[in-house]
């Protein structure tokens, strides 16, 4: 569109040379060197919660079909964002000192935006599965992204009440439309009630039930078990001895 169909030269456009630059880039670039490329919105990202609210919203809005990503048609997403990413620049050496309190701020956010992807999964007239499904991914699938950008392991991969939450959390939100509530009070009570397991989760420590610790990897259990079998039929049965003709 700002190239007029690519009659106007691309020194002359908002973008500038970043097509040829990025291509010669890519050229020169090494063995080892990763280069990550994205929408184009997202150019202009300077911090890893950007890309996670950003990731969140059209991962959202794609699987439901609607499209374009509302992250992508109104610049509000992107210019709160951009003040929690200002913030965030500004504050970090007192927010390191109370990540308490950002814990329980990334709580809320699971609650809200949990009850968020379940509304509109909902209003895209998902299935029930669907929208349970919405909320999980709408919740912490943006936190996976943030995550995996700062080179951690990602919360809901390590932390049981997490992911769980916010599944559970879409569950409810379905049962009360079951029975009958809507509205702000059926996205009220779904909020409250995720953020409470989160909370009782982060304050007691609470964790689902683990698989028992296995003796090896089970790719290793699974071979000593060929090898057990495969020497068993080599054996044969047992021969007779002296005497037992």
């Amino acid at each position: 569109e700002q190239s007029n169909a690519g009659r106007k030269p691309l020194a002359e456009c908002s973008y500038g040379l970043l097509a040829p630059f990025l291509d010669g880039l890519v050229d020169a670039a090494r063995g080892k060197t990763r280069l990550v490329d994205g929408c184009e919105s997202a150019y202009g990202y300077r911090e890893a919660r950007q890309f996670a609210d950003a990731y969140r919203r059209i991962t959202r809005d794609l699987l439901l079909g609607a499209t374009p990503p509302a992250a992508l048609v109104d610049q509000t997403y992107l210019l709160i964002c951009l003040a929690g990413a200002v913030a965030v620049f500004v504050a970090a050496p007192r927010i390191a000192t109370r990540w308490d309190y950002v814990m329980a701020a990334d709580a809320v956010g699971l609650s809200v935006f949990a009850a968020i992807g379940a509304a509109k999964a909902e209003l895209f007239a998902a299935a029930p599965l669907t929208v349970v499904m919405l909320a999980t991914i709408t919740a912490s699938g943006g936190g996976v992204v943030r995550d995996l950008l700062v080179m951690e392991i990602p919360a809901a991969l390590k932390s049981d009440f997490y992911a769980t939450a916010a599944l559970l959390g879409g569950s409810l939100f379905v049962l009360l439309g079951a029975l009958g509530v809507v509205g702000p009070a059926r996205l009220a009570v779904t909020i409250v009630f995720t953020l409470t397991l989160r909370t009782l989760a982060m304050r007691y420590v609470i964790t689902l039930p683990r698989v028992k610790s296995l003796p090896s990897s089970p790719s290793q259990l699974t071979r000593a078990r060929r090898e057990s079998r495969k020497k068993e039929k080599e054996g044969g049965p047992d021969q007779p001895g002296p005497g037992r003709e």
